[in-house]
């Protein structure tokens, strides 16, 4: 049951709920149906919001002489770019996830991006491009680098509402042939109680509100609410939601927020980018970085720092309630 709801599932076909009309524009720029455009499309959102699953979708949605994927999982080279365009065919469908290792703070950080850019355009619709991009790092980043020409149809993927969060996972959990009750431990916690509610209701409302409709952050929410599975019954029982981890984002002091906040624009950060952002020296911006992953906010890898990924949808919601956004 647990692998059901784990975060690698998010391409399941649930978690397209609501997602038609979006899937449907894409499919029409890609397939160049819209004559004299580029065939690019940017599937733009909060990281969790499910753009890989849309991506996935897209792509199974009609035969392409060719799919063509690149995952960037650190720093990306001109070399790296070069790599994406040196095949010549036509026809093809591109599918490039990991846009903000594209994105450099530090000086001449751009001329990636702005290579990549460059080639979507020289290929002048030859092939199709479908992108996977963070909300923060493309609004950074759209105004130094012409995207929006290179990539005509962009795709706001915003998150789910209460409603179809709820249909998402009833629909997943339906997967596993096991019944639900919320009555038993819900009712415990206090969350019912609004006239005729079914006893689910209440739940999904605390749901909605704790992931902020992000459909990666309700599945580890779901399954940490679980408190226990009868096998012999075929039943699962659900608790109340566990606590989202905003209250202890607001009170980080701002100083730890600005710094937060450079992460999340950029994407991902390394003691360079960080010396650069906050004109200190190398030693002091690795020392500031580690002090945020030592405190559970940032996640290393070799030399780059992420945002841990169950923090990444809250923090934007606090940065949005302090109106840096």
């Amino acid at each position: 049951y647990g692998r059901l709801f784990a975060s690698d599932t998010l391409e399941a076909g649930d978690v397209l709920t609501g997602r038609e009309a979006s899937l449907a524009a894409a499919r029409r720029a890609l397939s160049g149906e819209s004559a004299g455009r580029l065939r690019g499309v940017a599937l733009v959102g909060l990281d969790g919001v499910g753009k890989g699953t849309l991506s996935a979708a897209i792509v199974r949605s009609r035969s392409w002489k060719a799919v063509r994927r690149y995952a960037l999982l650190q720093p990306a080279t001109r070399a790296d770019v070069d790599v994406m365009f040196r095949d010549r065919t036509e026809g093809h469908l591109v599918v490039v996830s990991g846009f903000h290792w594209l994105v450099s703070l530090r000086p001449g950080g751009l001329s990636v991006l702005r290579r990549f850019v460059e080639g979507v355009m020289h290929d002048g619709g030859k092939n199709a491009f479908l992108v996977h991009a963070d909300r923060l790092v493309w609004d950074y980043v759209k105004g130094v680098a012409p995207l929006e020409e290179a990539f005509p149809e962009v795709i706001d993927l915003a998150p789910m509402t209460a409603e179809e969060l709820e249909a998402a996972m009833l629909a997943r959990h339906a997967l596993s042939g096991f019944g639900l009750d919320f009555e038993r431990t819900v009712s415990a916690h206090g969350l019912l109680g609004r006239g005729r509610d079914r006893p689910h209701a209440p739940y999904f409302r605390a749901l909605h509100a704790a992931s902020g409709g992000l459909v990666r952050d309700a599945l580890r929410l779901w399954l940490a609410s679980v408190e226990s599975v009868d096998e012999d019954a075929r039943v699962v029982h659900v608790g109340a939601v566990p606590p989202a981890p905003l209250a202890a984002l607001r009170g980080q002091p701002d100083e730890v927020l600005v710094r937060l906040y450079q992460v999340a624009r950029q994407g991902w950060m390394d003691a360079e980018g960080q010396a650069y952002a906050f004109r200190v020296d190398r030693t002091g911006a690795e020392a500031q970085l580690s002090r945020l992953a030592h405190r559970g906010l940032l996640e290393r890898d070799k030399q780059t720092y992420r945002i841990a990924s169950h923090l990444r949808g809250p923090t934007y919601r606090v940065l949005a309630e302090r109106g840096w956004l």
